[in-house]
């Protein structure tokens, strides 16, 4: 199983990810 802490994680990479390549 998958604890919501790690998808928090993930999502939060993600989005950060989609962050930087928008600056």
């Amino acid at each position: 199983m998958v604890s919501r802490e790690g998808l928090e994680q993930a999502n939060w990479q993600a989005t950060s990810a989609r962050g930087c390549q928008a600056l």
